[in-house]
C-alpha cells in the first residue's frame, strides 16, 4: 500500500510563478513546498482548536473549580515532600 496520494488542484498565475521561482532559488520540489505549508497550515489549525479550547473552559465554572481543586491538591503535595 503506498503511503502517499495525489491531489491536483488549480492556483492562480501568481501563485504558480511564485512558487516555481521560490522552488528553483532553494532548489526544492515544489511538493516538498507543498508538503512543508501544509504542515504549518496543519500544526497552526490545531493550536487554533486547543485555544478555543482553553478559552471556553476558561468561562466554565465547573472547569474553574476543577483547576482550582487540582492546584490546591498539588500544592498540597508539594507541601507534605517539604518543598
Amino acid at each position: 500500500m503506498s503511503s502517499s496520494g495525489v491531489v491536483t488542484t488549480g492556483l492562480s498565475k501568481d501563485l504558480i510563478a511564485w512558487l516555481d521561482g521560490y522552488s528553483k532559488s532553494m532548489k526544492r520540489s515544489k511538493r516538498s513546498i507543498f508538503e512543508e505549508a501544509l504542515r504549518a497550515y496543519k500544526h497552526q489549525k490545531k493550536e487554533e482548536a486547543f485555544q478555543r479550547g482553553f478559552q471556553r473552559a476558561a468561562m466554565d465554572q465547573e472547569m474553574l473549580e476543577l483547576a482550582e481543586m487540582g492546584l490546591e491538591d498539588y500544592n498540597n503535595q508539594l507541601n507534605e515532600m517539604g518543598l
